[in-house]
């Protein structure tokens, strides 16, 4: 009685089957819409300037039209980002 081990009783754990990888890219889902755009957006003016958007601009938006800016400061020659859209961290 001096030598007695004690063991400990672990059940076998069933493998997981290995899922398959996909070989085809999901392009349009039931809706025929595209898929949306995951991380940062990027947004093009007329004059070709583009920015760099955490997010999407609304469609329907009244002032900006969709386009995520509202138009140009001409003194300044900058572009004017749509404050519906993209509001200002409140300070």
């Amino acid at each position: 009685m001096e030598n007695e081990e004690t063991f400990q009783y672990t059940p076998i754990q069933p493998k997981q089957p290995e899922q398959p990888k996909a070989e085809y890219v999901l392009k349009d889902d039931v809706t025929h819409k595209p898929s949306p755009k995951r991380g940062s957006y990027v947004i093009t003016d007329t004059k070709g300037r583009t920015f760099k958007m955490t997010h999407q601009p609304n469609s329907s938006c009244r002032k900006c039209y969709g386009r995520g800016y509202t138009g140009f400061n001409l003194t300044e020659d900058k572009t004017i980002i749509c404050s519906k859209c993209y509001p200002s961290p409140k300070r």
